[in-house]
Formats: C-alpha cells, sequence, structure tokens
C-alpha cells in the first residue's frame, strides 16, 4: 500500500526538479564555434534550446555570442550559466554576407532554425569543461 504513495511522491520531485529552474542545477558554460578544418566560425548568435530531457534535467534557453575566436558564453536567466539537458543549437549570422552560387553564406541555412538543425549538444550535470561545437560548410 505504501509503494504507489512513494513512487507518487517521486514523481513529483521528478517534475518539480525539471519545472522549476534553480540556479543551483546550472553549471558554468565556455563553448567555441568552430568549422570541421578547426577554423572559427564568424561570429553568430548562439542559442541552445531544449528538447528533451537528459540524466533528468530538462533544459532551460540560453543564448549568448561568439567572438572571432569563435568562443562564446551562454546566459540563462540573466546569468552566464546553463543547465544540463539536451539542447539543439541554433546559429544566426551577426553580419549576413550577400551570398551567391559562387559565394555560400558562412552559416548553412540548415543551423538557422530549431526544426532544421542537426547540431545536438548534451549538457551533463557532471562535466564541467568547454563544449565544442562543429559545423559543416555549404
Amino acid at each position: 500500500m505504501f509503494g504507489p504513495i512513494v513512487l507518487a511522491c517521486l514523481g513529483v520531485l521528478g517534475c518539480e526538479r525539471a519545472s522549476r529552474p534553480n540556479l543551483r542545477f546550472s553549471l558554468g558554460f565556455n563553448g567555441e564555434l568552430r568549422y570541421m578544418d578547426g577554423k572559427p566560425a564568424p561570429p553568430c548568435r548562439v542559442r541552445f534550446i531544449p528538447f528533451e530531457s537528459f540524466e533528468g534535467f530538462v533544459g532551460v534557453e540560453a543564448e549568448g555570442e561568439s567572438t572571432p575566436s569563435g568562443s562564446f558564453t551562454l546566459k540563462t536567466l540573466g546569468a552566464n550559466r546553463i543547465f544540463p539537458g539536451r539542447y539543439k543549437v541554433v546559429l544566426k549570422p551577426l553580419t549576413e554576407v550577400t551570398t551567391g552560387e559562387n559565394n555560400p553564406s558562412p552559416i548553412p541555412q540548415r543551423y538557422r532554425q530549431f526544426e532544421t538543425t542537426d547540431l545536438v549538444i548534451d549538457i551533463s550535470s557532471k562535466a564541467r569543461h568547454v563544449y565544442l561545437v562543429t559545423i559543416k560548410r555549404e
């Protein structure tokens, strides 16, 4: 008889942890945005949008801007932090280049929208290191 009550309480606690962000669960974050050849991508607005739970956490959207060297930090709830979770990464160039057939955009279109990006990052509650986001040129 007590089994269902205990399970119900655990379910409520798990939901509360996922639905109410608390900065004590957040992590410091540093990232680098690079092409496959290791060169830095041009400055972009970088958004991490949660889409699945990971290690029991559901992330909170975070965003920032990359520098010409490719490095970036992310802000969540006004702090330079990120929550553990599984994220899709969306990139928007800070300056748009006129493109043509012989001059493709430095940031491929597929990375610019949540529905089309294939960049997925898992932020672990145990890891505290620099995350590398690697993109392909068109």
